[in-house]
């Protein structure tokens, strides 16, 4: 039998950091914290984002790829 749980019983703590914040100011807290991810407070239009390590990850292979090919 399988026994219903909710969220809140299987979240993990989180850590916060502002949208205007550098990507490696929101690294260092999530490094600081152990975090695999940061909740970024809502934008303007009240929209509210996650960034995670594998966001990051991706953007500096992008960045990599581009450089290389272009070379």
């Amino acid at each position: 039998m399988q026994t219903e749980r909710s969220v809140g019983a299987i979240m993990s703590p989180f850590q916060m950091v502002g949208g205007a914040e550098t990507v490696d100011s929101a690294m260092h807290v999530m490094r600081e914290h152990g975090l695999n991810a940061i909740l970024v407070e809502p934008n303007a239009e009240g929209e509210w984002g996650i960034m995670t390590k594998r966001d990051v990850l991706r953007k500096i292979m992008d960045a990599a790829f581009f450089i290389l090919r272009d070379h």
